[in-house]
């Protein structure tokens, strides 16, 4: 059943998060598990090519594309999960096959997404701390605004930043909207 969409407090969206992850746990386990475990066996290829590999450019290289299917894998389970958590809060059926199938196709886009805002962040941060400070509670929304509202990278950056600037007292928030 749907709950209603309304401003939480904190300790309302904690109660809300944990009892949400505690019965749909095998869920978000499965979700999780999938990305994880592809991982784990290209760290482990790359511990077997850096052992045998002479060559410090190819332990380099190869450390670069670990590096990029991290990130990527990053974005999956983040996908995934909010596409899950989506169709759990409205009442629907949610499975770990349905959470990925709801970002099939979009994975490159959320990847770049999450590099466009780690690049803001840290040019942020370079610049003075409190940009940086700034810039992340403003672009922390975008990875699921780009998911649940299907909007490109600009329009979830933008996205991001209203919801951002939404009066908690004028009883609209993220999840309200």
């Amino acid at each position: 059943m749907a709950q209603p969409l309304r401003p939480l407090t904190i300790s309302e969206l904690f109660d809300r998060t944990f009892s949400l992850y505690r019965t749909n746990f095998l869920i978000f386990v499965g979700i999780a598990a999938i990305p994880v475990a592809i991982t784990v066996v290209l760290q482990l290829l790359y511990e077997l090519v850096a052992l045998r590999s002479a060559s410090p450019w190819l332990g380099i290289l190869t450390a670069l594309v670990l590096v990029i299917l991290y990130m990527v894998a990053s974005m999956v389970m983040q996908g995934a999960s909010i596409v899950a958590v989506s169709q759990l809060h409205m009442g629907l059926e949610a499975s770990v096959s349905g959470a990925f199938d709801g970002i099939r196709g979009r994975i490159g886009e959320l990847v770049f997404l999450a590099l466009n805002v780690g690049l803001r962040v840290a040019l942020g941060l370079v610049l003075l701390i409190v940009p940086g400070i700034y810039l992340a509670l403003r672009y922390a929304v975008a990875v699921p605004a780009a998911v649940i509202e299907d909007a490109g990278i600009s329009q979830s950056l933008a996205r991001s930043g209203e919801l951002k600037s939404l009066d908690a007292t004028s009883g609209e928030s993220f999840a309200s909207l």
